[in-house]
């Protein structure tokens, strides 16, 4: 099936960044720090277990852990 063409007849295409043609991308998030860190430690701590047994426990320990900013306290 060819690609559609947009209404001034041009191609239409996708764009390489999340941010925009020649914008640049977002870091990590904290989760996205935290989770990454916490499942490499778990997949050590815990060979046996499944990687969606791991990301679970990890995704559960993410809500109460001090570095989920909505769990940081308002100074």
């Amino acid at each position: 099936m060819p690609p559609k063409k947009a209404a001034n007849g041009e191609k239409k295409t996708k764009s390489s960044t999340s941010a925009g043609a020649g914008g640049r991308k977002k870091g990590p998030s904290p989760y996205n720090i935290y989770m990454k860190q916490k499942l490499a430690e778990f997949k050590e701590k815990y060979p046996d277990m499944t990687h969606k047994e791991r990301f679970k426990k990890v995704a559960e320990e993410w809500k109460t852990s001090t570095e989920n900013p909505a769990n940081k306290a308002d100074d």
